[in-house]
């Protein structure tokens, strides 16, 4: 048995100093890890192969097409402006008395379909309009924004990597209750957060240089109603098909139009005319973009199915799971190891998207069965990891230095208001975690 975990140790090692130190992409480092634990653990080479085969196939079988769709959604608000409009009605309501609580909950519904990179690219120049009409700096707001679009970016599917920390963790079937668990923790921790962002940014100068956004294909006038429709169809109709599951209800139209794929791919139908695009050509165009942007997280994904179907495949999984059941507080102990997992990942090699699911295929490993659990509680690890894979953004993280050139904040200054948030951030998902597994499971 403690070979085995020193083999697993030394995979993890790998992964993290291949990515951060010798600068290896994630897909590379992790079938290196997936064939080296494979032998290590005394499989044979064509059974290793097949493992991760099956598991890299498998993964994307079942949420692939989910990426993409999710990844279409995105980039027809982000071109369409339909995000330009749900922020321009902020501005005229809540944005000029609470700017840092409204700029914090815009990035979060933003963050749900589209990149939190192009988030805030796009919607930093509503920063400086605000900055003319608040007594709040520039900083922060700026931070308040970033914070927001990473929050439901780590903890709300479709973005990918909640999404692939669902696939791993058995948890697609009961997609809207993640959904719905992930929105309501990132509002307790945003509501914390904009409460502490003034504090930390008071003495923070910076000077706004605005980016062009690219807005050629903008289609003229757009309702506020017609920019939200696409964004929050697919949540409810996704609610609804878990709702129905969770009961047993007998709907199966409920349960067809519930499913993932189904309710993205009817938001993509009611966001073709909502959002005026207008012609297929646009519509194409926008797809093609889209699977550019998907096709990396598709293949880290994939290698992170491979992974863990190597771990699962191998004695470590009875083995993790005799040692739990020694364990006092066995879930408490699983969830402070993802949030532990994914804080390491992530602080060391700076992709959320990768910390979460290479951490969510080394806790399915951990778990067993997701089968043997209730859905609440594996909706909480996947929430534990979205907590970890957003503790800590600094340099070797691209977001953290979208958010620190488009706003003009220093470094150093990045460091010290945007840095520490993110650090706060995922600390109080866990404790809204844990305080949720203590007070209902």
């Amino acid at each position: 048995m403690l070979t085995d975990f020193l083999i697993l140790t030394a995979a993890v090692l790998w992964i993290i100093l291949s990515i951060s130190v010798w600068k290896w992409h994630p897909f590379l480092s992790l079938l290196v890890a997936s064939l080296g634990v494979g032998l290590g653990l005394g499989d044979s080479g064509a059974s290793v192969l097949n493992h991760m085969a099956t598991g890299f196939g498998g993964l994307l079988s079942s949420i692939g097409v989910v990426i993409v769709l999710g990844s279409i959604l995105g980039t027809m608000l982000e071109r369409s402006g339909a995000t330009q409009v749900i922020a321009g009605a902020l501005l005229k309501g809540p944005g000029r008395n609470h700017p840092v609580a409204a700029l914090s909950f815009l990035g979060a519904f933003v963050g749900i379909p589209v990149f939190c990179d192009a988030g805030f690219i796009i919607l930093s120049k509503l920063v400086k309009q605000l900055g003319e009409h608040t007594t709040v700096n520039k900083a922060g707001l700026s931070v308040s924004l970033a914070t927001g679009l990473y929050a439901t970016h780590t903890l709300v599917p479709p973005t990918p990597g909640p999404i692939a920390a669902a696939g791993n963790l058995g948890a697609t079937s009961y997609l809207g209750m993640v959904i719905l668990l992930g929105l309501g923790i990132a509002g307790v921790t945003l509501a914390i957060t904009v409460m502490i962002i003034p504090f930390l940014t008071r003495n923070i100068q910076i000077s706004m240089t605005q980016e062009p956004v690219k807005e050629d294909d903008r289609y003229g006038p757009m309702s506020l109603v017609r920019a939200v429709l696409p964004v929050v169809l697919p949540i409810i109709l996704i609610s609804l098909g878990t709702l129905s599951n969770l009961m047993e209800l007998n709907l199966p139209m409920i349960g067809f139009v519930g499913t993932p794929v189904m309710a993205l791919m009817l938001s993509l139908l009611v966001g073709y005319f909502s959002l005026g695009i207008g012609s297929i050509k646009s519509f194409t165009s926008h797809c093609e973009e889209a699977i550019r942007l998907a096709g990396p997280i598709l293949i880290i994904t994939g290698a992170g199915g491979a992974f863990g179907a190597v771990l699962k495949s191998s004695s470590l999984a009875d083995d993790l799971s005799v040692v739990l059941t020694d364990v006092p507080g066995e879930g408490v102990v699983i969830l402070l190891a993802a949030f532990t997992i994914a804080t390491i990942l992530k602080t060391a090699q700076g992709s959320s998207t990768s910390a979460i699911v290479i951490t969510s295929a080394l806790l399915a490993t951990i778990i067993g069965d997701s089968s043997n659990h209730p859905p609440f509680f594996i909706a909480l690890c996947v929430m534990a990891i979205g907590g970890g894979a957003m503790t800590f953004s600094h340099a070797n993280d691209s977001y953290f230095w979208v958010v620190s050139q488009f706003s003009g904040i220093k470094v150093r200054e990045a460091y010290r208001g945007y840095s520490v948030i993110t650090a706060i951030q995922g600390f109080t998902v866990l404790l809204v975690v844990l305080l949720l597994y203590l007070a209902l499971l």
